[in-house]
């Protein structure tokens, strides 16, 4: 399921997370607001009429096996890069969990998802955006 958050102060995040059950899909919660279009003024952005880009189909991150016996969890902040198409273009750890395997399961879950690029005044744009996955042994 997806949930919109309000943007935060000019910019927002696409969100995956693990820890709210009521918006879990398959042991992941949902939602996309905007961050910054790449090659874009935030200024004009913000005088358009605009959509958010939105994360279409969500894969859900792998719990690695030790991570799961040993209870360890985290979050992870994935930056990701979306073409006016909504294809991704590019993605790497921003904020580690703290742990490489944790990690390295939530970038291959962003990765693996697919997205719808943001529009403004009914254009598509390409963008980049912050998705965070958390990751929770207890789900």
């Amino acid at each position: 399921m997806f949930k919109l958050h309000p943007a935060l102060a000019a910019s927002a995040a696409l969100i995956i997370a693990a820890s709210a059950p009521a918006f879990a899909q398959d042991g992941l919660t949902l939602g996309s607001v905007f961050v910054a279009d790449i090659g874009h003024d935030v200024d004009a952005i913000s005088d358009g009429k605009r959509t958010d880009a939105k994360i279409v189909r969500s894969v859900p991150a792998d719990m690695p096996a030790f991570e799961q016996l040993a209870n360890i969890g985290g979050t992870a902040q994935i930056e990701v890069d979306l073409d006016a198409k909504g294809t991704l273009t590019g993605a790497a750890v921003l904020a580690s969990s703290g742990h490489a395997r944790l990690d390295q399961s939530a970038l291959s879950a962003v990765r693996a998802s697919t997205y719808q690029a943001a529009t403004i005044n009914g254009h598509a744009v390409g963008g980049r955006y912050v998705v965070e996955v958390v990751l929770d042994p207890s789900l």
